[in-house]
């Protein structure tokens, strides 16, 4: 995992990476404070004849970065994911070889790939080793659906919120404590009585 710093400025999120303050000028490189908390900065703009105070904070942002086994295809996403899930649905087994998958979903704006990707019916694969990384967002689409198991880092440390398709869930997995629980889809009432924050 990486940090990136962003600079709010004008109630927009900005990056920053080559230093470039919002005046246009070239500042320092900032460590990150030992409190992880961001900070606030001003910067005086010449606009003319007149002198302009310029407010901006500096907001770090956690970056994940994953791919394929033959790293022919790479991703990163930035933040923290709008919704973790578990699902034990037939075809997550079958896509993954696996008695289930955990997956996670981030909005598009935080989605960089890089490599050539092939699709089958929504589904993402590296077209050389074979392995399933996420669902190709299509238009109008909001989220992009990562594959966690797929990301660099493990453990990754994303806990499911939720599972789905639990009447198919083998016996001898333990549901996820603190996940809501159920039958199929989330779009039904979950087995505790719960609901979930993210459709």
């Amino acid at each position: 995992m990486d940090h990136v710093n962003l600079f709010l400025y004008d109630g927009a999120i900005v990056p920053d990476p080559q230093g470039i303050s919002p005046a246009g000028k070239t500042t320092r490189p900032r460590e990150p404070s030992p409190s992880g908390r961001a900070r606030r900065s001003t910067r005086v703009m010449r606009r003319g004849s007149n002198l302009t105070s310029v407010r901006f904070r500096i907001v770090e942002t956690l970056v994940r970065n994953g791919g394929c086994l033959c790293e022919a295809v790479r991703y990163r996403v930035r933040g923290e994911p709008v919704h973790v899930g578990r699902c034990h649905c037939a075809d997550c087994r079958k896509e993954s070889g696996s008695a289930f998958t955990v997956y996670a979903q981030w909005p598009i704006e935080a989605f960089e790939v890089t490599g050539d990707v092939a699709a089958y019916h929504g589904r993402g694969f590296c077209p050389r080793c074979g392995a399933r990384l996420f669902n190709p967002p299509e238009p109008g689409d909001r989220l992009v659906e990562i594959r966690l198991g797929t990301l660099d880092d493990a453990p990754f440390d994303l806990p499911p919120q939720a599972e789905i398709w639990v009447k198919r869930r083998e016996t001898w997995i333990p549901p996820v404590e603190g996940a809501s629980q159920h039958v199929e889809n989330r779009h039904g009432a979950p087995l505790d009585g719960r609901t979930d924050s993210v459709d």
